[in-house]
């Protein structure tokens, strides 16, 4: 499969697979499953918190947390 750019892969593949696990995050009690398509909601969450915060394409952000599944969603 050919993809345009990066986001062409993200959309596509997300939509694909949207029922599959993602990835598996361990807490106190065990691990919980998350699909593609929360990992879909949540960067489109994120992408719209970022929005209303006024920021733009080009504009830089510092990053300070933890190695955590969430900086997958970052990077889209």
């Amino acid at each position: 499969m050919t993809y345009k750019n990066l986001g062409d892969m993200f959309l596509r593949n997300t939509e694909r697979y949207r029922d599959d696990t993602f990835c598996k995050v361990k807490h106190q009690n065990g691990w919980s499953d998350h699909s593609y398509a929360d990992f879909s909601e949540q960067v489109f969450l994120l992408a719209s918190a970022l929005k209303k915060e006024g920021l733009k394409k080009g504009d830089k952000v510092a990053i300070i947390m933890d190695n955590r599944p969430e900086w997958a969603m970052i990077d889209y």
